[in-house]
């Protein structure tokens, strides 16, 4: 999750849909769905155990 925090559009991340801010990537075995920010440094974190 730090590299991704760093560069939130690298590492592999795609757009999820049209908005280039709604992003998904492949982190640690699963695939988080995340948005950027350019006005506020938030992360939040989902874990689904199924």
């Amino acid at each position: 999750m730090t590299r991704l925090a760093s560069a939130p559009y690298g590492h592999g991340s795609t757009p999820a849909g049209r908005d280039r801010d709604r992003r998904q990537a492949a982190v640690a075995g699963t695939i988080t769905l995340y948005r950027v920010s350019h006005s506020v440094m938030t992360v939040s974190v989902v874990r689904i155990v199924h």
